[in-house]
């Protein structure tokens, strides 16, 4: 038997696709025996030799199962502690992984996101086990781009993060926005751990050619997000401009995206292929600049500082982001890149035609530089 210590990851999510969870496997794999609960496979995280996977189903579409969940979270606005119970009780992916943790007894138990929260907790009155919750981005703003699902759900969220904060051994957040915002709302301190790419080195500098600028964005192909104000953006500027997308297709919004780059960028708007999230770095570091405009329609939109701008620095690029307040801090600390002064395409656009291939290699230098500042 180990004698490493026990400890579990919840999250209900694609384990493969999740590049944050990929990285938190591998650092509590280097000390302790772990189990991994959720959907899919290890991934990546296949090869380790003490983590073992067991695969929750991923609930198939029912009206009965939405009708239930439904019927619980509106009784949840009238009667909290019932309304919300019956919520967690309608969700079988809930029994499935409460029935999983209890099995492995673990020491430890890190729940991913608010959803996992009710989930860890109802498994660690069973079995003994502390909650650590990796909370990612702020829970209660997440539904706010669609205000029926906000209203329905928020007062949820809301509900079982009050719940569980006083039962938690600790948490953590993806920056120090949202970690202030949990304190001031919940009275939750969090710690900050940041999306940087785990136990790799930077990739090497690479001169940029001036008659050819190639810019990229990767990520999940989200309208909430407005890619398509990169793309009027890239049909403002310079010829020797073009930009190419590394997108995750989420509702049909690359082929909107598409046909719209066609209509006013013509042959100048690439879509990639996707990558595993461990192999992104290598397969961006052949552009020259990360670029990213996300206008704030929410907090979290507002907060945002992602894997991608750290995986920008890791590939050695140049950065151009709008006035994101997270993501424009560390840039102008660390000169690696520009920041837009709004999120107009021309003025996005008025900047990238201002960057020459001379100011674009110093920005890479200083990506590379900073790695080690933001390495974990």
């Amino acid at each position: 038997m180990s004698s490493q210590p026990r400890v579990a990851i919840l999250s209900f999510s694609p384990i493969e696709r999740d590049a944050r969870l990929q990285r938190q496997i591998h650092a509590l794999a280097a000390d302790n025996e772990l189990c991994v609960v959720g959907y899919g496979s290890l991934g990546a995280a296949t090869a380790l030799p003490n983590v073992r996977m067991t695969s929750i189903p991923l609930p198939a579409p029912s009206r009965l199962r939405s009708a239930a969940v439904l019927g619980s979270t509106l009784l949840g606005r009238m009667l909290p502690q019932l309304g919300y119970w019956a919520w967690d009780r309608a969700n079988e992916d809930h029994g499935a992984a409460v029935h999983a943790l209890v099995a492995y007894r673990p020491a430890l138990i890190v729940a991913n996101d608010w959803k996992a929260l009710p989930v860890a907790l109802r498994a660690a009155r069973s079995c003994g086990a502390g909650v650590v919750a990796d909370l990612h981005e702020y829970a209660p703003a997440l539904w706010d781009h669609d205000p029926v699902r906000s209203r329905l759900f928020r007062p949820l969220i809301e509900h079982e993060l009050r719940a569980a904060a006083p039962r938690l051994l600790g948490a953590v957040t993806v920056n120090q926005t949202i970690a202030n915002k949990y304190a001031q709302e919940f009275g939750l301190h969090c710690g900050v751990v940041r999306n940087v790419p785990a136990a790799r080195n930077p990739e090497p500098f690479r001169a940029t050619r001036p008659d050819a600028i190639r810019l990229v964005h990767h990520g999940v192909a989200s309208r909430e997000r407005k890619l398509h104000l990169m793309i009027e953006a890239l049909a403002l500027c310079k010829p020797e401009l073009s930009l190419h997308f590394m997108l995750v297709d989420h509702d049909g919004y690359i082929a909107e995206l598409r046909s719209f780059a066609e209509r006013v960028a013509p042959g100048r708007v690439h879509f990639e292929p996707v990558v595993a999230p461990d192999k992104i770095v290598g397969a961006i570091a052949q552009y020259d600049l990360g670029f990213y405009l996300l206008p704030p329609g929410t907090f979290n939109q507002h907060a945002a500082l992602p894997n991608k701008f750290f995986e920008f620095l890791f590939a050695g690029l140049a950065v151009c982001v709008g006035p994101s307040p997270e993501m424009a801090r560390l840039t102008e600390q660390f000169e690696c890149g520009t920041v837009v002064p709004s999120f107009e395409p021309a003025d996005a656009a008025k900047v990238l035609n201002g960057l020459s291939a001379p100011e674009l290699d110093r920005m890479k230098q200083h990506s590379i530089a900073a790695c080690e500042q933001v390495r974990p």
